[in-house]
């Protein structure tokens, strides 16, 4: 549990250099794009959306470009992975929750925030979050990294949780409204 923690607090605060860098480049982009000045691009919520994805994906980046696992291989037989880590979960129990419950929970985000912007299409916000995944996953060929078929599937399996999650909390909100 000690190292979820510290993934996490990793996974936060090792994006804050890039994130101060690329974040006013992004708002700039976002202005300059759409003829808007800063207060009225902000105020939208989508936009807000837009941008908290664009800091989520740098954090996401920063984790699976920049901070070196000190491993290289490609594994491209599905579930291989997946099921040796099942089988020795007893025995490392953290590398079970690192590669498995986080790859899936790291996405979850993805989905949601996905599945928000792209007005609840299921289909299309599976895609955008599976595509992220095999980006990053072919981008880190040349790095050096290691490259898990079983990773687009958790990730993407975490994109379908995070989609779900917002089409049923989606759901209960306008039950809410509805009996107002």
């Amino acid at each position: 549990m000690k190292h979820l923690f510290s993934y996490i607090f990793s996974f936060l605060t090792d994006g804050i250099p890039y994130i101060l860098l690329l974040l006013p480049l992004y708002i700039l982009f976002r202005c300059f794009r759409l003829k808007k000045n800063i207060s009225s691009l902000l105020s939208t919520p989508k936009e807000i959306v837009r941008t908290i994805l664009f800091i989520y994906l740098i954090m996401l980046f920063t984790q699976t470009f920049i901070v070196n696992s000190g491993t290289n291989s490609i594994e491209l037989i599905p579930f291989r992975i997946i099921m040796m880590q099942l089988k020795y979960a007893q025995s490392n129990m953290h590398s079970f929750i690192f590669n498995i419950i986080g790859n899936i929970g790291v996405f979850i985000p993805v989905g949601i925030i996905f599945a928000y912007l792209l007005d609840s299409d299921i289909k299309k916000t599976i895609l955008h979050g599976s595509l992220i995944s095999v980006f990053i996953e072919i981008v880190q060929i040349p790095l050096q990294r290691t490259t898990d078929i079983d990773d687009v599937i958790l990730n993407t399996t975490g994109t379908v949780i995070g989609c779900f999650i917002f089409l049923l909390l989606s759901h209960i909100l306008k039950k809410r409204t509805a009996t107002k």
